[in-house]
């Protein structure tokens, strides 16, 4: 096998020592949680929640929908700040048809439009992106609360829009879902 100029070949490669392994109790297995941590199985190993530890506090629904749903957790991971009251602004079909654009009036995020149509590869994530303020008055403006989070989401919390109260996770990588919230 021909190596690329400037880089070395695969063999070189898995011969450095800074690209081995270190070597491994046999009796020791590791495994993904699938909810932000790392759990560890066998006789040598002691036992820990593996739970990410998080400076800022959740409270209320987003608490509420962290514990019951880890993937949101995968996606948002920890909190930057405190959850905040806001007026939230909402726009419908302004960017595109089926659209939602929402934005609290503190401009501590982005506005962020959210297409309503699930895409069929995302295990029922829909895509979200920034974009910015439409030019016309809102459709609506709600009471809410915002949350920053670590991995460039947000949590975002409507009260009475269209007639229901619900909670935005709309993480980092532009994908969102929503969730009821029944307070």
């Amino acid at each position: 096998m021909l190596a690329r100029p400037g880089r070395p070949s695969r063999s070189a490669r898995s011969r450095s020592p800074l690209l081995t392994r270190p070597a491994r109790s046999s009796s020791v297995s590791n495994h993904s949680t699938g909810s932000g941590g790392l759990f560890a199985l066998g006789s040598d190993v002691a036992q820990s929640s593996a739970a990410l530890s998080c400076s800022e506090p959740l409270a209320g629904g987003f608490a509420r929908v962290m514990s019951e749903h880890p993937q949101v957790r995968n996606l948002l991971g920890c909190p930057l700040e405190a959850e905040r009251g806001a007026q939230i602004l909402a726009w419908a079909d302004q960017v595109t048809p089926a659209s939602l654009t929402l934005w609290p009036d503190d401009g501590s995020i982005d506005p962020v439009v959210l297409f309503l149509i699930p895409w069929s590869y995302s295990g029922g994530y829909r895509g979200a992106d920034s974009t910015v303020l439409p030019r016309v008055a809102p459709d609506a403006v709600v009471p809410g609360a915002v949350q920053r989070f670590e991995a460039g989401g947000e949590f975002m919390f409507t009260r009475g829009l269209n007639s229901s109260n619900t909670i935005f996770a709309v993480s980092g990588n532009r994908i969102w879902t929503d969730f009821n919230d029944p307070t």
